[in-house]
């Protein structure tokens, strides 16, 4: 067990194998082992924030929007405009897989699929 918190061990050739090749795949020659792993941490943080990103973006058409915000406040019911509607993908839907969207306060009372016309339809 190594105590000095400025360097860190190394178990097995794999990992060392695959630092080589990123350094080569990243024409690294001549870099110092620190730089490989700071440069190999930094894109894999910056892959990591794109993952991120994209699992937590969510692409619907203005005629989906529009027929989730009509099913929480129909006509702009100024009764109902407060309403908040929650826009989930479902793979079983009861009509089929695609966006729903439902009352977030009333899940139970059911729930409309989000067509569109320009195939929107994958999350």
């Amino acid at each position: 067990m190594n105590n000095n918190p400025e360097t860190i061990e190394i178990n097995g050739l794999k990992t060392i194998h695959k630092l080589c090749e990123f350094a080569v795949n990243h024409n690294m020659e001549g870099c110092s082992f620190t730089e490989i792993v700071e440069r190999m941490f930094s894109e894999l943080e910056e892959t990591t924030k794109k993952l991120v990103m994209k699992a937590s973006r969510v692409e619907l058409t203005c005629e989906q929007l529009y027929a989730a915000a009509n099913f929480g406040s129909p006509d702009n019911d100024p009764d109902l405009i407060d309403t908040e509607v929650t826009i989930a993908w479902f793979e079983s839907g009861h009509s089929g897989s695609g966006y729903y969207a439902y009352i977030s306060e009333y899940p139970e009372e059911g729930a409309i699929k989000l067509e569109s016309k320009l195939g929107a339809e994958q999350p």
